[in-house]
């Protein structure tokens, strides 16, 4: 497997030779992992003729690809050689794509097998070096310079496959070889090679505010505005509206899929459960209905602590202090290496020696946690703890994050900046529609 490096493993940009400037495109690491662990050797192959033309030198791409290896390293990715031209254009070249010299090389020195190889790149000259080499497929990625040269050299891209990135070129190129990847039993897999999904429960009755989830706010219904939130995170291959009510049901396939689910659920993690069952994914996120303003930053963040644990949730500092004894504004204590101790609706811990000192001092004198309406399960795990019988502290807390931790599950708590910002009456609606119109700000940053 030959692969360009700009535009093709990381983001494009004119000349590169600083490393702080190595982006990895979203997806690139998945895609590789998959192809390494279907036995693919993995080769890269760039013109980096900013070298000939003067404007950063050898040493500057040896460290341009010394970063690029670290940010791989760990999902267990190397490259068996990075092969690269520093010559420009109007300088002589021993491999300068669309010179096939390289891969002849790779052939002679790895044993590689050229008709069973595919080129994956982002320019016309990486079509054609893979052409001039007779490999199996050449694949042109529209990331990069790649959907440029499909509009703009479409008569000389014939045999070249067409796709929108490394991701898709992996799902091609694996396929075409037929070999199918399969985890290890029992193997936990990196977030970014998990396929997870994110599930929104939604119900129609509310005592406070019936019919909340297809109130209009700034012209679409509150649901839309979590669902398009949920979309913009990086790791979420799905988003689904789990709902038992047909009129959530009809709105909402408007704008995504849905899953109809049985109307006796005790919680919105039992309806959420019920979809999980249904679906092929290893990773489920249960994100609240009622959160237009949701940051996809902390549903990333939140699937990532699923690499070293079952389950996870996130937390904010806590900064209002009519929410210091607020039971509603549901407090969390961690472990020095981020794992939920307790979560309870009392404020904890509680400070002994400044007890009786006014709330404001109380909060400067700890970094008290405010909990986080949103969950990640390995599917196996949210599956077994739908199963377990309420517990003695979920019963008195009513809080059901509390069965995992009496099950002896650890949750992983990832602390963000910003606090969420949630729709319970009709008032707060209209507090978001003026945030979202531009008119007011909805909540301290």
């Amino acid at each position: 497997m030959f692969l360009d490096r700009d535009g093709t493993l990381i983001t494009e940009k004119e000349y590169l030779s600083d490393p702080a400037g190595v982006e990895l495109l979203p997806g690139v690491a998945a895609a590789l992992r998959r192809l390494r662990d279907a036995g693919f050797r993995l080769f890269i192959v760039t013109n980096q003729s900013g070298i000939g033309r003067g404007y950063y030198t050898e040493a500057d791409l040896h460290r341009v690809n010394a970063r690029l290896l670290e940010l791989l390293a760990p999902w267990g990715i190397h490259f068996d050689k990075i092969y690269f031209a520093p010559e420009a254009p109007d300088q002589p070249s021993r491999g300068r794509k669309p010179s096939p010299q390289f891969l002849f090389d790779a052939r002679d020195e790895f044993g590689v097998d050229l008709a069973a190889s595919s080129v994956v790149g982002d320019k016309l000259a990486d079509v054609q070096c893979g052409q001039n080499a007779g490999v199996k497929q050449s694949v042109l990625v529209r990331t990069g310079y790649g959907a440029q040269v499909e509009r703009a050299a479409a008569g000389q891209l014939e045999g070249a496959v067409v796709v929108d990135d490394l991701a898709a070129a992996a799902d091609l190129i694996l396929r075409a070889a037929r070999r199918p990847v399969a985890p290890e039993a029992g193997a936990a897999q990196p977030p970014e090679l998990m396929k997870t999904i994110g599930i929104i429960p939604a119900r129609y009755g509310s005592t406070r505010f019936p019919g909340k989830p297809l109130h209009p706010i700034a012209g679409k219904p509150l649901l839309q505005h979590v669902v398009d939130r949920c979309r913009q995170a990086r790791v979420l291959a799905e988003v689904i509206v789990a709902t038992d009510d047909e009129r959530i049901a009809t709105v909402a396939r408007a704008f995504g899929p849905v899953e109809l689910t049985r109307p006796d659920h005790p919680s919105g993690t039992d309806r959420v459960a019920e979809v999980a069952r249904r679906c092929a994914c290893d990773a489920v996120v249960n994100i609240q209905g009622d959160e237009p303003l949701l940051d996809p930053g902390v549903i990333d963040a939140v699937v990532a602590a699923l690499e070293n644990a079952g389950m996870s949730t996130a937390a904010t500092p806590l900064r209002d202090p009519a929410e210091y004894e607020d039971p509603n504004a549901v407090k969390v204590v961690v472990s020095v290496s981020g794992r939920a101790l307790y979560f309870s609706r009392r404020t904890i811990p509680y400070l002994r020696e400044a007890a009786d000192r006014p709330v404001a001092e109380q909060m400067g004198g700890f970094p008290f946690l405010k909990h986080l309406g949103i969950y990640g399960y390995r599917r196996d795990v949210l599956l077994r703890l739908v199963d377990l019988p309420v517990s003695a502290l979920e019963q008195a807390e009513r809080l059901e994050q509390l069965r995992a931790l009496e099950n002896d599950v650890p949750i992983a708590v990832v602390q963000v900046p910003h606090d969420s910002v949630g729709v319970d009456t009709l008032e707060d609606a209209r507090r978001v529609e003026r945030w979202l119109l531009g008119s007011a700000p909805a909540a301290a940053a």
